[in-house]
């Protein structure tokens, strides 16, 4: 088996982290917020329509989200966190584990 990594980047208004990569069940979607806000979570699939996407409510300091990944085929996606003042993409590669 391979050994799980971590997207993580600095942003305008905090710092996000993707994890684990690759996934199988559910990606985790970590935010540390500056501020309270909403936002729009999306999955989008290598054709660049969107899989899924929920609204979540950011509140100043850490957030974890969790997007389940079960009904995705094995591949690349891309995990957008869509805020108002920024739109923040991550990639997360699915493995399947049969």
């Amino acid at each position: 088996t391979g050994s799980l990594g971590i997207n993580s980047t600095s942003t305008q208004n905090g710092f996000w982290r993707l994890y684990p990569i690759p996934a199988n069940s559910e990606v985790n979607i970590y935010y540390n917020s500056a501020e309270n806000e909403k936002a729009e979570l999306q999955i989008i699939d290598a054709v660049g329509r969107m899989i899924s996407g929920k609204t979540v409510d950011i509140r100043t300091g850490s957030n974890t989200f969790q997007m389940d990944t079960r009904n995705l085929s094995k591949g690349i996606y891309l995990i957008k966190l869509i805020l108002p003042k920024e739109v923040l993409t991550g990639k997360v590669i699915i493995e399947k584990n049969n």
